[in-house]
């Protein structure tokens, strides 16, 4: 029992502990999926609202994107596709306001 000691002892709850901050950060990071945010959104979201290091969220992203690179390849593809089908829904609303606003022009002036 030579090797047991004090600082031996708690080990274990170190262990836990940093167990718990690493899911603590996953479970962050999957909202960050989550809103459909890319590197950089997730970063300042966790440097503003979790107190993260922008270093860490960047490390871990990458990291990430390494171990899961068929999933941030789909990932990434769906967020463009995403913001590319916001900004024709924005467009074509506008168009509509647009086109309202000028009916009830038209109908004023009629």
């Amino acid at each position: 029992r030579w090797f047991y000691s004090a600082s031996a002892r708690h080990l274990p709850s170190k262990f836990i502990r940093h167990g718990r901050l690493i899911l603590g950060f996953l479970h962050q990071n999957e909202k960050c999926i989550c809103f459909n945010l890319n590197k950089e959104g997730c970063m300042e979201a966790l440097e503003k609202h979790a107190k993260i290091n922008p270093v860490v969220t960047a490390t871990v992203w990458k990291e990430l994107e390494k171990e899961n690179k068929e999933f941030f390849e789909s990932y990434n593809r769906d967020r463009v596709e995403r913001n590319i089908e916001a900004a024709t829904m924005e467009r074509i609303q506008k168009m509509l306001s647009d086109a309202a606003a000028s009916k009830t022009s038209d109908d004023d002036e009629g």
